[in-house]
């Protein structure tokens, strides 16, 4: 999937995180010193977030669809223990590539779940998904909240990682 520059803002240069915005983008092949820079990925990092409406969610066992994390928060309330489960990696860059000016291997999509029940909720991901490697724990507790970072690793045979 190119990226579709006439959607694209120059930030170059400039470093702040902007919901569903690129950073660090610089324009590829400019000297510093003595010093060219050349980069594969000259648009920056994308860090999509909060692009819809925030989701409540009741009952148990659930499948995260790529538009409730695209909301980027999720309040999770189930009756007993629980599994989420996030979407796919095509469903996901797919949202991803529609609401934004193009996704690149790379880029992040970000959504805080929040457990607001007593009972434990465990985080699993699909066939082309994978936890971080040195991923410790998949679970909110009780009156806890975290961070779900997706991270597309491959664009053509859709993948990502999760950061949690």
């Amino acid at each position: 999937m190119a990226i579709d520059q006439s959607r694209l803002d120059d930030f170059a240069g400039i470093d702040e995180v902007v919901s569903n915005q690129r950073v660090r983008a610089y324009r590829e092949g400019t000297t510093y010193g003595s010093v060219s820079d050349t980069n594969a990925n000259p648009y920056g990092v994308m860090y999509m977030q909060g692009t819809g409406v925030p989701v409540s969610l009741a009952g148990t066992t659930q499948t995260l669809t790529a538009a409730q994390l695209g909301s980027g928060l999720i309040v999770g309330g189930p009756t007993s223990a629980s599994t989420y489960t996030l979407d796919s990696a095509t469903n996901i860059l797919t949202y991803m590539q529609n609401n934004s000016a193009g996704v690149q291997v790379g880029d992040f999509l970000q959504c805080l779940l929040v457990n607001g029940s007593a009972f434990t909720i465990t985080l699993a991901v699909p066939a082309s998904g994978a936890f971080d490697a040195h991923q410790t724990t998949t679970t909110v507790v009780t009156g806890a909240s975290k961070l779900i970072n997706i991270r597309i690793t491959n664009i053509t045979t859709p993948a990502y990682i999760v950061y949690f």
